[in-house]
């Protein structure tokens, strides 16, 4: 007869099997959490990751995650997160990690989360297939010489990720702790933006921050904290 193993006994069965997995396996990274979202396994991060222990050590223990953790143990489902954060010994880093359930199937109980993680390049490639259509060149744009408030570089960040005053608004809300109205951006790109770069409308804008090479630009002072966002719904076309 096949031995029941409990909850404590299947996680340190299940530990192991990741252990093996991951410090064999190219391209793996991640670990396991227990339900009191208390580490039981850490990999070590490879060289592809460019991130030291220490820094690996603040993403862990980034309350923002914990929050997703217990949002796969209480919906039961894997969720999918895109976490950009700056680092000073390797620059702006783009993650997607996966958290999912680990469940006993005697017991059908969540025993912890499995987390394993993916590094992926910062580029934009809509921007630069753009480029190519439109030139028939994938040449590096020069930037050019115009001075940005640290305000502007934000903005222009977030507004080449197709968002709007009040989606930027809200998050520049998040970022400063302080409230930024959806006015006050409109009268950035009308007053400060669209003459700094001599274009009359955000189209117009957009065209030129590209041409002039502002998508490959991640502002420092976006990633003080970092980002994290749930993608758990975002799919690939075929």
């Amino acid at each position: 007869m096949e031995s029941v193993l409990t909850d404590q006994q299947f996680l340190d069965e299940y530990i192991k099997s990741v252990e093996v997995v991951i410090n064999h396996g190219l391209g793996y990274v991640g670990g396991v959490v227990g339900l009191d979202l208390q580490p039981r396994f850490i990999s070590q991060f490879n060289e592809s990751f460019g991130i030291t222990e220490s820094e690996k050590k603040k993403i862990l223990q980034d309350p923002r995650i914990n929050l997703y953790r217990r949002l796969a143990i209480s919906e039961r489902r894997i969720v999918k997160l895109l976490a950009v954060r700056s680092f000073p010994d390797s620059g702006a880093k783009m993650l997607v990690a996966n958290l999912s359930p680990i469940i006993n199937p005697t017991t059908n109980n969540i025993v912890g989360i499995l987390g394993l993680i993916h590094n992926l390049e910062i580029f934009n490639l809509s921007s630069i297939m753009a480029q190519y259509y439109k030139s028939g060149e994938l040449s590096v744009p020069i930037l050019g010489d115009v001075v940005l408030t640290e305000r502007e570089k934000q903005t222009i960040f977030f507004f080449l990720l197709n968002l709007d005053s009040k989606s930027i608004a809200e998050i520049l809300s998040k970022i400063e702790s302080k409230r930024i109205s959806k006015n006050s951006l409109d009268q950035m790109f009308n007053k400060q933006l669209f003459p700094k770069f001599g274009v009359y409308n955000r189209k117009a804008l957009y065209d030129k921050l590209i041409a002039l090479g502002y998508n490959r630009l991640m502002p420092k002072n976006v990633l003080n904290d970092g980002i994290l966002l749930e993608i758990t719904d975002y799919v690939v076309f075929n």
